[in-house]
């Protein structure tokens, strides 16, 4: 990992009390006039987090201090776009790749290519399949120059989000504290049919980008694994369920289920942290309806609904519209 400068960043004096950049802790000042007017340069490198190579993955990202939950650790534009129903593939993105500038087309052909060997005018193609993003509501998926150095986990520190106003826009948050020279880690898998299965079934789900995940849950020893497939199992049970008991008007059932489902994700601990703010909501939502017809429901729903709400806000704006959007159908029926 870098090491901070021995001098001002700016001024190079060295016999004094030097700051560290609060945000990248690897650069330092020797007072807020020299950080001011060296922030124009700065700004360009100033992160949280390094790319650098980690043993059997290829390049990562590492945390160079500690990262609070909530905080935004890169937000980047897309470099390349294609949109889902695009004709032709290849030369839409070839298209896009000449028009940009010589750093660019360098970032790009620095990315992972499964098949380095393989046909060079299919290379950008290649490059784009396995590292691309799916961009919704934009409809498409999308390149961006860093975010691609994120590997998966079981168990992510980070999530990505849209931005409100650029859906195109990605913006990686920390689900949680993550200490310095943590890897930083995101969930390939987006959907709970996977996520909420065994660990076999995610190996399987992730060969599409041909690698074996050796996160801290798949590398659990045999006895924890097989509890930690189990409580996703049982997610997965209370997920499913929810719809044939709200078919029925099994308001209660609804209720046990949707409490099922949360508590067997906290027992997981911060595995799936980005899962929490729906989980909540549904709560939320059968212990409302559950309280306003009378119903003996003990617990205040609105605990619940805050609870949404404060973790929504921390994981970014796609996860803030999910929230409004599920509040509103309670409330209004839309």
């Amino acid at each position: 990992m870098s090491q901070p400068q021995t001098g001002c960043s700016n001024c190079a004096k060295n016999n004094c009390n030097l700051l560290k950049c609060s945000r990248c802790g690897l650069s330092s000042y020797c007072g807020q006039e020299c950080q001011k007017k060296h922030w124009k340069i700065h700004k360009k490198s100033c992160k949280c987090f390094v790319v650098k190579s980690i043993p059997g993955k290829g390049f990562g990202m590492v945390a160079t201090r500690h990262v609070k939950q909530g905080e935004v650790i890169i937000a980047e534009d897309p470099i390349l776009f294609l949109k889902n129903d695009e004709e032709n593939m290849i030369a839409s993105l070839d298209s896009q790749f000449e028009s940009l500038s010589a750093e660019n087309q360098k970032r790009v052909m620095a990315l992972h290519d499964p098949d380095p060997s393989g046909v060079i005018d299919q290379k950008v193609m290649r490059i784009f399949k396995i590292n691309c993003i799916e961009v919704n509501p934009a409809a498409g998926g999308a390149l961006y120059p860093t975010i691609p150095r994120m590997n998966h986990s079981c168990s992510p520190n980070a999530v990505w989000s849209w931005k409100k106003g650029n859906t195109k826009r990605k913006e990686i948050r920390a689900l949680r504290k993550i200490s310095e020279g943590d890897e930083i880690c995101s969930n390939y898998i987006d959907d709970v049919e996977t996520n909420y299965n065994t660990s076999k079934a995610r190996q399987a789900s992730l060969q599409r980008w041909n690698f074996l995940c050796t996160c801290p849950v798949c590398s659990l020893p045999v006895e924890k694994l097989l509890e930690n497939d189990k409580i996703r199992s049982e997610i997965r049970a209370a997920h499913f369920l929810l719809p044939s008991l709200v078919s029925s008007q099994d308001l209660l059932g609804c209720v046990a289920a949707a409490q099922k489902k949360l508590n067997y994700l906290l027992r997981l601990d911060e595995q799936l942290m980005a899962d929490l703010p729906a989980a909540y909501m549904e709560a939320y939502e059968f212990m409302a309806i559950a309280k306003a017809l009378k119903y003996d429901i003990k617990e205040d729903p609105e605990f619940y609904r805050q609870k949404a709400q404060d973790l929504a806000s921390l994981f970014g704006d796609k996860f803030v519209n999910e929230y409004q959007v599920k509040l509103n159908d309670i409330l209004y029926g839309s």
